[in-house]
């Protein structure tokens, strides 16, 4: 499996070197921020610049104080240029607000980015399928939380502890057969786990069920090559120093 993570403008101190060399090959970045009007990350520029050695894409929470065309146009005029692949997170309650106006709109929104960017996949979880009546198909970025990457409290783990016990694991992000579509990708855990490099705070790490070239293709870039300096190659022949 390949091991993403997800982060937003509350993330910008993480390390990306301890990241990379720890097996993160992907990253995906919130770009907007729905609180009051609709915004832009206050530092997504900055994060997007320094995750360049990583695949990249950008995730855009949908706001249903708008419309699934207003929704696409903000996406339009703030997505940064390169990107290939575009994640939408569908996970926002309004109170009120009907779920087939919802699903429609929704709908409509994916029907506008696709056109353009049509490596464009909702991610949600299970617990907010009832808030819309119908769900698009096809691929999903879903989120599901077992207890073994979800303890009752925080947790310290290194990177190939993690790794390790989802190999053991498995990729299992959907047993009970809920998601709309195919959960091509898992958020696995959230808030508990603390990892190197990630400024002693618990990020999203997702996984990907395949090897890099079918992450690749699926994503339609390549993982560039990690820079070549001293303390990266330190870190890589001794992951008991991070």
């Amino acid at each position: 499996m390949q091991i993403l993570a997800d982060i937003w403008e509350g993330s910008l101190d993480i390390s990306e070197p301890t990241l990379r060399y720890g097996g993160v090959v992907g990253l995906m970045i919130r770009l907007n921020d729905i609180n009051g009007a609709q915004h832009r990350d206050t530092n997504f520029d900055t994060q997007w610049a320094q995750s360049e050695a990583f695949l990249r894409a950008p995730y855009f929470v949908y706001s249903p104080w708008y419309s699934g065309e207003e929704n696409a146009l903000w996406l339009f005029d703030n997505l940064p240029k390169g990107v290939t692949r575009i994640f939408a997170d569908i996970e926002v309650k309004k109170t009120g607000y009907s779920p087939d106006i919802y699903a429609d709109q929704v709908a409509t929104f994916f029907a506008e980015i696709r056109q353009d960017y049509p490596l464009t996949i909702p991610y949600t979880a299970q617990w907010f399928l009832p808030f819309l009546s119908h769900w698009i198909g096809g691929d999903y970025w879903w989120a599901r939380y077992p207890y073994t990457f979800y303890p009752a409290q925080r947790e310290n783990w290194n990177w190939e502890q993690l790794k390790r016990v989802l190999e053991g694991y498995g990729y299992c992000p959907d047993p009970v057969k809920k998601c709309p579509g195919n959960p091509k990708m898992w958020q696995f855990t959230g808030d508990r786990l603390v990892l190197p490099g990630c400024a002693d705070r618990p990020i999203d790490i997702n996984a990907f069920d395949g090897t890099l070239p079918e992450l690749e293709a699926w994503w339609g870039a390549e993982l560039p090559e990690p820079p070549l300096d001293k303390l990266a190659v330190l870190w890589q022949a001794h992951p008991e120093l991070w």
